[in-house]
């Protein structure tokens, strides 16, 4: 009976940490201010949350995604991503200090090592499910809104 309970208790203590996690939303919009799709976000503001990521995931609810601050790594240090020991196929949208996603990685695989190099620094990056940005019509220009992100 006790395991039973400590096995309840930590279900609803992930659930209400995941919970915790998803208290971002982004919202994409067209330059024309047209909604196009909202995600909710995990934060990734720290080095550890960045370096992991998505990895080890098996799957990702639709319209979730992960939302990382890349204005807290140090500007001389150059940004790119990868898929190693991601489980899931993503799309990777980077985004300027005006909140304009200037490129796009579709479908990026996973398990590939190759790296991802933006064409200049991201201020930010969303990872969202592989196949969304063309299911969504989502495009380099469109804007990112935030709420309850600092």
């Amino acid at each position: 009976m006790r395991n039973i309970f400590l096995m309840i208790f930590v279900f609803f203590m992930t659930i209400d940490v995941y919970a915790q996690k998803l208290n971002a939303q982004i919202d994409i919009m067209s330059p024309q201010n047209e909604p196009k799709q909202t995600y909710n976000v995990e934060i990734a503001d720290n080095q550890q949350k960045i370096s992991t990521g998505l990895m080890w995931r098996k799957n990702l609810p639709e319209n979730h995604g992960m939302w990382f601050d890349m204005t807290i790594i140090d500007p001389k240090q150059p940004i790119a991503f990868w898929m190693k020991n991601t489980l899931i196929e993503l799309d990777i949208l980077f985004i300027d200090n005006n909140n304009e996603i200037f490129y796009i990685k579709e479908n990026a695989q996973p398990h590939d090592t190759t790296l991802i190099w933006p064409p200049k620094r991201p201020s930010y990056v969303l990872e969202i499910n592989g196949g969304q940005c063309q299911k969504q019509n989502i495009k380099i220009g469109d804007v990112i809104h935030k709420q309850n992100i600092n």
